[in-house]
């Protein structure tokens, strides 16, 4: 693949701001198809308004296709099996890929986008990715108070040996592809 990384900010706009505009997002597919890349990371689920601008994209031809990013934030006590941030990190799994397949409705949170995505762009997902650049003291702090956990066998992936850090993106990727 050959991309464009697309961050929920945009100029003009503050840090964390997601603008609700297709008119903001539909020139930019264009340029990015201008720029010869074939692929857009998301980094984050985006405001259905750039669903919609996309469907549009892809309606009048488009082929750029999507790395549908699933933002994983900062667990508590910097432990990412914290039992809580893996139910809130399934929910934003549900919620990005309702949306993507245009069923999603995503309540409002004051760090996620949110509304009603009724455009089907699961087709043009060339993949997912769950997380983030991880810091190295959350995976270091998990990894302490998850010293046992070292293998993980799942419905579709399975890690036979791993740290603890990889058996939770083991679980929480397993998760995402049975849901999907």
């Amino acid at each position: 693949l050959q991309g464009v990384n697309l961050g929920a900010a945009a100029p003009g706009y503050s840090p964390g701001e997601l603008p609700n505009t297709g008119t903001l997002y539909t020139p930019w597919m264009t340029e990015i198809a201008d720029l010869h890349a074939n692929a857009v990371r998301l980094y984050t689920l985006l405001p259905p308004a750039f669903y919609r601008a996309y469907s549009h994209y892809l309606q009048g031809g488009g082929t750029v296709s999507l790395v549908q990013q699933i933002w994983v934030g900062d667990p508590p006590n910097r432990d990412l099996f914290d039992t809580q941030f893996v139910e809130s990190t399934k929910t934003d799994i549900r919620h990005t890929v309702d949306a993507i397949h245009g069923h999603g409705l995503v309540p409002p949170s004051p760090t996620h986008a949110a509304g009603v995505y009724e455009f089907d762009v699961a087709a043009q997902v060339a993949g997912f990715m769950i997380g983030r650049e991880l810091e190295s003291d959350l995976v270091a702090q998990t990894n302490v108070i998850n010293a046992g956990q070292h293998s993980y066998n799942g419905k579709y992936i399975s890690l036979p040996s791993g740290s603890a850090t990889d058996v939770w993106l083991a679980q929480m990727a397993d998760y995402l592809v049975g849901y999907g």
